[in-house]
């Protein structure tokens, strides 16, 4: 057993078999987010010393220019683009407002929760995919969300609802 665990110390992933062993090396570079799925906003998640290297963003491995230079993501690309994942983080790091601006996304809903601190909600749809995304402001820090949401809501409260696994209003009653 001992010999076992000194192997896995000091080598990467490895398979014994009868007649055989595979062994790799360990990565020269290994980036985790806090859920431990392969992430770096940079460059490689995962690289070993002869250059192959793997990119990820929260676990979805896409191509390296998505990591390295979001700015070359065209809309086509993203169109094309069948797994819905990698299309996601595409659109993540391309800006989700921007997207949705220059694609034309139409308004479905729109409402206020009229808590103090909150903003006006917005529910988003593309107009070729159908995907719908809910537009909120956090009211402590200002900022802007745009959150991927079901298809079949029809309103910003549903959309919420769908998000949070709950009714809205049990936030509202006790705040």
């Amino acid at each position: 057993m001992a010999g076992l665990i000194a192997t896995g110390r000091e080598c990467g992933w490895w398979w014994p078999f009868k007649n055989l062993v595979v062994i790799t090396d360990r990565p020269l570079v290994l980036h985790r987010d806090e859920r431990t799925r392969l992430h770096c906003e940079d460059g490689p998640a995962i690289a070993y010393r002869d250059g192959f290297g793997i990119y990820a963003w929260h676990g979805v491995r896409v191509n390296a220019h998505v990591i390295t230079k979001p700015e070359t993501i065209t809309l086509a690309e993203i169109d094309k683009t069948e797994n819905i994942e990698v299309r996601r983080v595409m659109v993540e790091r391309y800006g989700v407002g921007r997207y949705l601006g220059e694609i034309g996304a139409k308004v479905v809903d729109m409402d206020a929760l009229k808590l103090e601190g909150s903003a006006c909600r917005i529910l988003l749809r593309e107009p070729k995919s159908g995907d719908q995304w809910l537009e909120g402001t956090d009211g402590s820090t200002a900022r802007v969300y745009f959150m991927n949401v079901p298809r079949e809501v029809q309103t910003c409260r549903e959309a919420h609802n769908a998000i949070a696994g709950f009714d809205e209003t049990r936030l509202i009653a006790e705040a």
